[in-house]
């Protein structure tokens, strides 16, 4: 009964116009009077792809709105945990084609999912016992009320977002669980991405975003952590060895976001003159990896690191090297028969996550171009 009425809760009819200024049918910039952030202005829009690679992108949400299940959640055979993982990961993806609870081709799968993970957030804000189903979902959740300006929602958000800054570890980073003593950089960069969506609803300190991150990502531990929870899962054991692609990527990524947190001229600058530095390594290193999704033991293989180079490459405003990464994942996709639509669960973290985190991590790297405006000066 409960979750009958909060699915009808939130299936609210749009009081925006149907027609937006993308020409998408729908308007994603629901928050603020119809204004929204200036980072999500673009989603929707498809800018920066291709109509192939635009093709995939649907075909990828198709594949994972008819593989959820009834109760809004999408299946991960590991754990609780995970399935709270990839259930939030579809929700992203979702909201990053520019849907939201109130409107969209994808609202009613997003709603599903949402319902879904409110009804299992536990009194103490926790999603999930693992740091990174926790923090995928804590996104997940704070997105879509950002974008859909649902009040019933920032409870929850404040409750997980209070959580998540428990995960964080001395070093100024998050870590896989309260035990540990490390920070992760796949952890960091999702810990780091929630707190500056928190921002926009003014649910975080902007002038305290980053404290300790910087430091951090400057440390040589931040090059040597093993990456092992963002499915609150270790990494293949004899695959571990590719993390170190995994770890550039996501610090690359995570280092985008770093100019939000001065904004003072004068540091903001010296900042970002560290950041260049830090960041070559990891987007050289991008840039020569092998982008074909094959099942080969060989290969340097994980859907995060496409994801995370994707996102660096695009804020670098390395067109080229995105549109290859995205030709590739998109020329991967399932043609034909019942997985039509979906990408292959292979690499370091396929095993773990299934075709569903793999489908709903591809479609997100595909959305690299539009997915967030560029975001810093680089």
């Amino acid at each position: 009964m409960r979750l009958a009425m909060l699915t009808a809760l939130f299936l609210v009819p749009s009081m925006v116009a149907a027609q937006d200024a993308f020409g998408g049918g729908w308007d994603p910039r629901l928050r603020l009077g119809g204004g929204g952030p200036a980072k999500y202005k673009a989603r929707a829009s498809g800018g920066g792809n291709t109509a192939c690679e635009r093709t995939a992108i649907t075909a990828g949400l198709k594949w994972l709105e008819k593989h959820q299940q009834p109760d809004g959640r999408w299946l991960c055979e590991h754990s609780h945990d995970t399935t709270v993982a990839v259930t939030s990961l579809g929700v992203l993806a979702m909201t990053g084609n520019g849907s939201t609870l109130r409107a969209g081709p994808w609202k009613p799968a997003i709603t599903k999912a949402v319902v879904w993970l409110r009804e299992n957030q536990k009194a103490s804000g926790a999603f999930a016992d693992a740091s990174g189903p926790h923090l995928l979902a804590a996104l997940a959740i704070t997105e879509c009320y950002l974008l859909s300006d649902y009040k019933l929602l920032k409870k929850n958000s404040v409750l997980a977002i209070n959580y998540a800054n428990l995960l964080r570890a001395d070093d100024g980073g998050w870590r896989a669980s309260i035990e540990d003593q490390q920070s992760d950089p796949a952890l960091t960069l999702w810990g780091t991405t929630l707190l500056v969506t928190a921002c926009e609803v003014e649910l975080a300190d902007k002038d305290n975003l980053c404290d300790g991150v910087f430091d951090w990502l400057r440390s040589h531990q931040a090059n040597l952590t093993p990456n092992s929870g963002i499915l609150g899962v270790a990494a293949p054991v004899n695959r571990q060895s590719e993390l170190v692609y995994d770890q550039a990527a996501a610090n690359a990524f995570t280092l985008c976001w770093l100019s939000l947190s001065d904004e003072n001229p004068t540091t903001a600058a010296a900042m970002q003159i560290t950041a260049a530095a830090i960041r070559k390594d990891a987007l050289i290193r991008a840039r020569a990896l092998p982008r074909t999704w094959v099942n080969n033991p060989r290969l340097k293989l994980s859907i995060n690191e496409w994801f995370c180079s994707a996102h660096a490459l695009a804020q670098a405003g390395d067109q080229k090297s995105v549109a290859a990464i995205c030709k590739s994942l998109a020329k991967a996709q399932v043609a034909d028969g019942e997985d039509r639509g979906s990408w292959a669960p292979i690499g370091v973290w396929g095993e773990a996550g299934g075709r569903a985190w793999t489908t709903a991590m591809a479609v997100l790297t595909l959305e690299a171009p539009y997915r967030y405006a560029k975001i810093t000066g680089m």
